[in-house]
């Protein structure tokens, strides 16, 4: 169902930020803003707060369109 696939975005990207992290940014990029790309950068943003690249998931953040999932990553971002 769509809304499966929805909330499947993140764990798919983080798979796939394992393999080749430059494609999933160019890529991500590209997608009209949306559900989509904010679960996709949702993905991204757990993966690189899971690495400490935190100034990099940051980044991130503010390209999400939904504001509940941006303030969500954004306190995940503060958090230790």
């Amino acid at each position: 169902s769509e809304a499966l696939r929805i909330q499947l975005i993140p764990t798919m990207v983080e798979s796939w930020l394992g393999r080749d992290s430059m494609a999933v940014g160019r890529e991500v990029r590209k997608w009209e803003a949306g559900p989509e790309r904010d679960r996709a950068i949702e993905g991204i943003v757990e993966f690189l707060i899971s690495t400490d690249a935190r100034t990099e998931a940051a980044e991130w953040v503010e390209a999400v369109s939904d504001e509940k999932i941006r303030q969500r990553l954004k306190a995940n971002l503060e958090s230790p």
